[in-house]
């Protein structure tokens, strides 16, 4: 049969080449790069198509230079392959793109001069070329790993208890722009984080409303957008709010997140324009967007006292990890769940049981963001 979809996106790969490269040229005019040697139009040959096809996909699949991404190893443990360029473009990680391809090491210094707005714009265009240029070509593009799965498996190879509030922060000098990230684990920033957790006890500066935030603010660095409100500390309790908000058909904001609905980013947007609804989700944001609306549905729905005892026993369990004094393989559940409930009295216990049937719901989608 005649592959129509290969002939779409080899037209697709020029056009939006043509587009990437006259943007440019407009904000970088003596950047001889642009100008001379990256020229693509609606009337190259066949040739001169395939060659730059060729080009484009030889830098993507280039190998990460050792040292320029921290999410490198991980990648590679969980692919059994090398990390490579693509994965740095998924991550929107010019830092590591530029230093792994001289294909692309121009456009570094380029980006770190646009506004936020084409920053956004530039990276759509770096997805869509490479996305096009795979499928020219009939080869299937390196899949991302999620940061569940990065922060699972360093987790799981440095014998550490990562705890969720942790497991990612930015290592670029303005995280909001979606520029770069990095991943970082030690077991000092578990044990600080989880320190501070027990400290804060329950209410907006708990730890599981760092976690929502944390998700937050990484839901917006995937976007390339600016996370304006994150330090708010009502925004668990504005997010619980609007995930129980019942919109079209009947459902809850969580639910349509759940179906994967449009109409549910519409609801969010309008409440959090930051997340820009312009933009579609791609299905790791609409996961991070579930995780948070379900954290927060159950922050709101755990009493005080519970969500005190967890944070503290999770504070002792790290700390015990760290020193030595255990494994995540020899940890005792029920053991962990005994020190929890020891902490409280019968009336927490009995608050804690009248509020699972509106806890259990929103286990599932958390659950389904960690396999």
């Amino acid at each position: 049969m005649r592959d129509i979809f290969v002939e779409r996106a080899r037209s697709a790969f020029v056009d939006l080449f043509s587009h990437f490269v006259s943007s440019l040229a407009d904000h970088f005019p003596d950047c001889t790069v642009v100008t001379r040697e990256w020229k693509l139009e609606s009337t190259s040959s066949t040739a001169d198509v395939d060659v730059e096809i060729k080009r484009w996909i030889a830098a993507c699949e280039a190998p990460l230079v050792k040292g320029c991404a921290k999410y490198a190893k991980a990648v590679t443990s969980i692919l059994g392959r090398p990390a490579s360029v693509s994965h740095a473009i998924a991550y929107h990680d010019i830092d590591a793109v530029a230093a792994s391809s001289t294909y692309f090491a121009h456009l570094r210094s380029k980006l770190t001069k646009l506004s936020h707005a084409d920053a956004v714009v530039f990276w759509h265009y770096i997805d869509e070329l490479t996305c096009a240029a795979y499928l020219s070509n009939r080869l299937e593009r390196p899949r991302v790993p999620t940061t569940t799965e990065i922060s699972s498996d360093i987790a799981k190879r440095k014998g550490k208890l990562l705890l969720p509030s942790a497991h990612l922060c930015s290592n670029s000098v303005d995280p909001g722009n979606g520029r770069s990230w990095h991943t970082k684990s030690t077991h000092a920033s578990h044990a600080r984080a989880a320190e501070s957790s027990s400290c804060d006890g329950g209410g907006g500066e708990g730890g599981m409303h760092r976690v929502v935030v944390d998700t937050w603010r990484r839901l917006h660095t995937l976007r390339g957008v600016e996370c304006g409100g994150s330090d708010d500390d009502t925004l668990t309790h504005r997010l619980c709010e609007l995930a129980s908000e019942v919109v079209a058909g009947g459902h809850t904001v969580l639910e349509l997140a759940q179906l994967r609905d449009v109409a549910c980013l519409e609801r969010v947007c309008a409440t959090f324009p930051s997340l820009d609804s312009s933009i579609p989700l791609s299905e790791e944001q609409w996961t991070l967007l579930t995780y948070t609306l379900s954290m927060s549905n159950m922050y709101n729905s755990i009493p005080a006292p519970m969500m005190k005892g967890i944070e503290s026993v999770a504070m002792e369990v790290a700390n015990e990890i760290y020193g030595g004094n255990t494994t995540l393989e020899s940890l005792d559940v029920a053991s962990v769940a005994h020190r929890v409930l020891g902490a409280l009295s019968a009336d927490d216990i009995e608050a804690f049981k009248n509020k699972i049937p509106d806890i259990v719901p929103n286990l599932l989608p958390i659950l389904r963001s960690k396999m």
